[in-house]
């Protein structure tokens, strides 16, 4: 005791000595062997190493990482990882499927990159392999403030909360027809977005070439140039989110109208003639628990009909609107990890889920003084809906595999746009596989 007081001592007369102890220490980084999520044999020996600082100020050191992708990272200046997404579907239906339709198809095979530039540009490149329309998200974001970022390049318009969460993420196979049909999509433009009053308001805003492909699909010719918006907010509640959003464009003359379809390209409403702005307005609100989410939606879009009555009048709005409510929550689920949810192949039966959403969406007119009609020049057209109702049952094998199943009940108020002439409803059956990094 009293040798180990003497070496205190001493060290505290040396000026030397107690700078060096002072100052703080070098930096170190280390290599984690330990056992990763996935089995050994699925991961390649250079993904098993992974940089861990035990500095306070460590860098990161140039090498490649897997966590939920591969990704190569250069220090903190450069990050870029790969993303890809293979979907299979196998459906069935009550009514047969035609010649020309298939009960298994490859939904989605997509490949992309995402990455970071010295802490304020993010990119993204995605593209579909083997479609007619290759490229989906296309761009990158600069971060000039805190609450001020610039998007550029081709993306998801701000509209729908549905609309714009991945198709990865949802508990079921297909969105809602409501956010399938009314929100605008993928298009080119450049928008603001950032989050401000302390990060409790979210905005974005954006100037669009055109009015989104959800719009064209089907359509001739959708608005032109189109302004969208959108504003969320917690409301200072935990797991709370509420928004509003809208879009304005201009719409051609023409038989421009918005066609009503369902998800496998089945018209219940045709196309009507149309001039003038169009209008998309919305609310939403979801309540997104770690073990359980609701969310729901109401979507109304308004096309003007300018000059194409008789002797070019003016006819009653064409309005298409509608609404779902959805919930899903896990009925079992192993231990949680910060990398993700209990990998299957780790001594774990994964988790499973159940999912439930109930919808409407109706195509008419605003006007209702006369009798409707269902010719695409009626002042009051004759009035088209749809009601659903899909029950989801999910297995998540691990973070990237999940197999969705859905069983759908629809049914079409039009005696002339159903899909069977004796009966007013339809069911349907999908399953997916899904895998996704």
């Amino acid at each position: 005791m009293s040798l180990a007081l003497n070496q205190a001592a001493l060290l505290a007369q040396s000026p030397q000595t107690s700078a060096a102890v002072a100052s703080p220490p070098e930096t170190l980084v280390a290599y984690d062997f330990g056992r990763t999520s996935l089995p050994e044999p699925f991961v390649p020996q250079p993904f098993r190493l992974k940089a861990k600082a035990t500095g306070s100020r460590a860098k990161a050191k140039p090498g490649f990482e897997f966590d939920n992708r591969p990704t190569l990272r250069l220090g903190e200046s450069f990050r870029i990882g790969l993303r890809a997404r293979l979907q299979g579907d196998a459906r069935d239906r009550s009514q047969a499927f035609t010649r020309d339709e298939s009960a298994f198809e490859l939904a989605k095979r997509r490949i992309g990159i995402q990455g970071e530039l010295f802490n304020r540009i993010s990119f993204e490149l995605e593209r579909e392999i083997a479609s007619n329309h290759p490229w989906r998200d296309v761009f990158g974001d600069v971060k000039i403030l805190k609450s001020l970022q610039v998007q550029i390049g081709r993306f998801k318009m701000p509209f729908s909360a549905e609309q714009l969460t991945s198709i990865v993420e949802l508990p079921f196979i297909e969105r809602s027809l409501v956010a399938s049909i009314l929100a605008p999509g993928r298009d080119t433009g450049i928008m603001m977005h950032g989050r401000a009053g302390g990060r409790r308001l979210g905005y974005q805003i954006g100037l669009f070439r055109q009015d989104g492909d959800a719009a064209r699909r089907g359509s001739p010719e959708g608005a032109g140039q189109t302004v969208a918006g959108r504003l969320t907010t917690s409301a200072g509640v935990k797991h709370l989110s509420l928004g509003v959003g809208a879009t304005s464009g201009w719409v051609p003359e023409g038989l421009n109208g918005l066609p009503g379809r369902t998800s496998d390209g089945f018209r219940f409403f045709e196309p009507v003639y149309v001039k003038g702005r169009r209008l998309r307005v919305g609310a939403e609100a979801g309540w997104h628990h770690d073990r359980y989410q609701v969310d729901a939606e109401w979507l109304q879009l308004r096309d003007e009909r300018r000059g194409q009555g008789l002797g070019d009048l003016d006819l009653s709005d064409a309005v298409a609107k509608g609404w779902y409510v959805s919930g899903a929550g896990f009925v079992y689920r192993g231990t949680r990890r910060p990398s993700g949810r209990r990998p299957f192949f780790d001594r774990g039966t994964g988790d499973f889920e159940l999912a439930a959403r109930i919808e409407q969406i109706d195509f008419g007119s605003a006007g209702h003084g006369d009798l409707p009609f269902r010719q695409p020049r009626a002042e009051h057209l004759f009035e088209s809906r749809v009601r659903a109702a899909t029950l989801g049952v999910n297995w998540h094998l691990n973070r990237w595999v999940k197999m969705l199943s859905d069983l759908s009940r629809e049914s079409f108020s039009y005696p002339e746009r159903r899909p069977h002439t004796n009966r007013d409803h339809e069911w349907r059956w999908a399953i997916r596989l899904q895998w996704a990094m």
